[in-house]
């Protein structure tokens, strides 16, 4: 099942089509997006090469000091648990098909409740 129909609460461990859908479940679970950027060049170093990319945006934010965070849509899970594993930088939320590298102005465990995921990143295989 697809999220992002319009509702204000996002589905729980929902898996999404458009990565503009996943950035509207994330800002009603409270996460910050100030300003959007859709990114079309997906590829960038540290990125294994075996990951299928399908949609990837940046919400960047207003405060000082602060930086946004990274919304990307995979093909499946194991691709989702490959980067994040991969990545280690900054806290990471994965999803059924999707990973958010949140911002520093985020809660993580709040936003891991209304949407699902997990923050564990030790075990993202949970």
């Amino acid at each position: 099942m697809l999220a992002g129909c319009g509702s204000s609460a996002p589905e729980k461990n929902a898996r999404y089509k458009h990565v503009t859908d996943l950035r509207d479940a994330y800002v009603a679970a409270g996460g910050h997006c100030d300003q959007w950027k859709q990114i079309y060049n997906t590829a960038f170093t540290g990125r294994p090469e075996s990951v299928n990319v399908l949609e990837q945006g940046d919400c960047n934010t207003k405060e000082p000091g602060a930086y946004g965070a990274l919304l990307t849509i995979y093909a499946n899970r194991e691709d989702a648990i490959k980067e994040a594993d991969a990545i280690r930088w900054g806290e990471s939320l994965v999803g059924p098909n999707w990973h958010i590298m949140v911002g520093n102005g985020d809660d993580i465990p709040a936003l891991a409740k209304k949407l699902g995921g997990v923050y564990d990143t030790e075990n993202y295989n949970q």
